[in-house]
């Protein structure tokens, strides 16, 4: 649906535009649950203290300093890196969500869940079995679309998975739904980054290429 909403705007709008009601229109389709978790993640990881004080701020309904730059430059990342990469085909935006759902599947299955909250239900029912069946189902639609940079972008979302699994196991000693929302937007993040890397890298070697060709 992203997808098809640059689509349609991007013969009313610049990109720019384009790239913000986006992103925008991706959140709220969410009910803005998972930037809600990246804020309290973002607030949590940066306090000092145990664990179980982490746990604490990461509950509580407040928005801190953390909370603020991490939701900031995250979703400004993703914002601009939309833009560069729908300049060249729209198909990434769904490579992108698609990924940084297969990031979540791999930080639920790589964490230790929860006491409580409605996120350890996911994270104690995730297993290796369904991390192999998110990772086939998701190669069946970003190979097909876009090749090795698809593979690349399925690579990026394990990686960052598994990551934010890391650092929720070691701050937090366990994964929970805030945690498993923060890796939504930041797999997302990632991937666009990749995507764009990719192209702007192939793109800048062009002429190179082209020389190598004629000698």
């Amino acid at each position: 649906v992203g997808a098809l909403l640059a689509y349609v705007l991007g013969y009313l709008f610049p990109l720019t535009i384009v790239g913000i009601i986006v992103m925008f229109f991706l959140l709220y389709m969410q009910g803005f649950h998972h930037v809600d978790g990246l804020a309290d993640f973002g607030d949590a990881w940066m306090v000092m203290g145990s664990p179980k004080r982490k746990l604490e701020v990461i509950k509580d309904v407040y928005m801190g300093i953390g909370g603020l730059i991490f939701v900031f430059f995250v979703e400004l990342i993703s914002i601009f890196a939309i833009v560069y990469a729908i300049e060249f085909s729209i198909i990434y935006i769904l490579i992108a969500e698609v990924c940084s759902r297969l990031g979540m599947l791999v930080c639920a299955c790589c964490g230790t869940p929860a006491s409580e909250g409605t996120g350890r239900y996911f994270v104690k029912k995730s297993d290796e079995k369904f991390v192999v069946i998110g990772l086939i189902l998701t190669l069946l639609i970003t190979f097909p679309l876009s090749g090795k940079l698809g593979v690349l972008c399925v690579i990026l979302a394990i990686f960052s998975g598994a990551y934010m699994a890391r650092v929720a196991n070691k701050h937090f000693r366990c994964v929970n739904g805030d945690v498993l929302g923060a890796t939504n937007e930041i797999t997302r993040m990632v991937v666009l980054l990749g995507i764009v890397f990719y192209l702007y890298a192939n793109q800048s070697l062009q002429p190179l290429y082209n020389l190598i060709q004629m000698i």
